[in-house]
């Protein structure tokens, strides 16, 4: 029934949506009210913070690949070095997913 009604809306052009099957169903509705969002972006005090959080997170992340790929790990020989940068850049890796963030990776994401 909805679906239905949904596709009159969409067919009048008021709006588009999608739908996903599977254990999870999931209907998506995007509003057509194009002088809504031109209205709300002309001024001055517009903020997306949708979009402002996902720019943080991509410094975040290029922060943290900087940090992984230019640390040099102790040692004395390579085969040693190796070792040690190995397991230093799993357990980053690994803390990084559990959001334990290096200082130093938060102070570049922040600049």
């Amino acid at each position: 029934m909805v679906t239905a009604f949904l596709g009159i809306l969409e067919s009048l052009g008021l709006v588009a949506f999608q739908t996903t099957n599977g254990s999870d169903s999931q209907i998506y509705i995007r509003i057509n009210s194009v002088r809504r969002m031109e209205k709300a972006t002309h001024t001055l005090h517009y903020r997306n913070r949708i979009l402002e959080k996902v720019i943080e997170q991509h410094h975040l992340n290029v922060a943290m690949l900087d940090h992984v790929f230019t640390t040099e790990a102790p040692g004395q020989t390579d085969s040693e070095r190796n070792r040690n940068y190995t397991t230093w850049f799993w357990n980053e890796i690994e803390n990084f997913f559990f959001g334990i963030i290096p200082p130093e990776v938060q102070e570049q994401a922040k600049k």
